[in-house]
């Protein structure tokens, strides 16, 4: 089965931020240059299938869409070190959430913004963080839906404020997981390893994975007896499109014994698509099917039939 859709989607950011003021927000040097006020208008059009209030343009407010938690933007000097970068957070329970306006002395940057929907409570330890160019790191290791820009600015002492457009990509690929069959009484977890050209560290220079990884992850269902599951996973590829990725499930009892296992080679992933596999994956039956389902990401084109 293959569906393939796409509807544009504009987030425009504008928020405020002071160089020299000493909040955990902010990495600032010399008070005494004189800056430049800048605004940043990001527009996001990897995501389909939304329904959110707009002008007639389609432009919609991140407010208004409900798909990121928090925001992270970097803004480090040309040939300079994260020792002078400038940092913006935010999230979404902030008032004017989305909104950016930054006063940065003139000159040309690298920029790095990173859209995420981080699990709450967000907080210093629970939280993105642009570590480096090339490193951002998701809380416990667990990638979540983002995306990202980055690109070189250079800001001019104008007189008036200056104004960048910057369109924010989808890095993440989707795999969903989703049960045709039942949670069993006797069971306790559902385990996910998906392992290959794949990683959880984010590149924001090539817009991968900074190094390949298993990721991993465990879903306690002891309180979903009787109910289907349906499993979000998001992962940073190698590439924009790969499928040397492997997949396997297991599920395990309340004596931690293992009730059925599946594992799947050559999974195609592509980055800001999503890949469904929906079957029997708690109990054993004679037909096992993997689709690619449409959903908010775009749908990979990628299906195929287990006897």
């Amino acid at each position: 089965m293959k569906n393939f859709r796409s509807i544009g989607l504009m987030l425009v950011f504008v928020a405020s931020l002071l160089v020299g003021c000493t909040s955990d927000n902010v990495m600032t040097g010399s008070s005494q240059v004189e800056n430049q006020e800048v605004v940043f208008n990001l527009f996001e059009h990897s995501i389909s299938g939304l329904e959110t209030r707009g002008d007639e343009s389609g432009n919609k407010a991140l407010a208004d869409c409900g798909l990121f938690s928090e925001l992270e933007l970097a803004l480090v000097p040309k040939g300079g070190t994260m020792k002078s970068v400038y940092y913006f957070r935010q999230d979404d329970s902030m008032d004017g959430f989305g909104q950016m306006k930054l006063q940065v002395p003139t000159g040309t940057y690298q920029l790095v913004i990173v859209a995420a929907n981080t699990p709450k409570p967000i907080n210093t330890k629970n939280r993105i963080d642009i570590k480096s160019l090339t490193e951002v790191d998701f809380p416990n290791n667990q990638v979540s839906d983002m995306a990202y820009c980055y690109k070189e600015v250079t800001i001019f002492s104008t007189g008036k404020t200056q104004t960048f457009d910057c369109v924010l990509k989808r890095a993440v690929a989707c795999v969903t997981l989703e049960t045709t069959d039942k949670v069993l009484d006797n069971q306790k977890s559902f385990s996910i390893n998906i392992s290959g050209n794949c990683g959880n560290v984010f590149n924001p220079s090539t817009g991968h994975c900074l190094a390949t990884a298993p990721i991993n992850k465990v879903a306690n269902v002891s309180k979903l007896a009787g109910k289907g599951l349906t499993l979000d996973i998001y992962v940073l590829l190698g590439e924009d499109d790969v499928s040397d990725v492997s997949l396997s499930t297991t599920a395990t009892d309340t004596d931690d014994k293992v009730i059925k296992s599946t594992s799947f080679q050559n999974v195609h992933l592509v980055a800001g698509k999503r890949t469904t596999y929906k079957g029997p994956f708690f109990s054993y039956t004679n037909k096992f099917s993997v689709s690619v389902t449409e959903a908010d990401i775009t749908d990979s084109g990628f299906s195929k039939v287990f006897e």
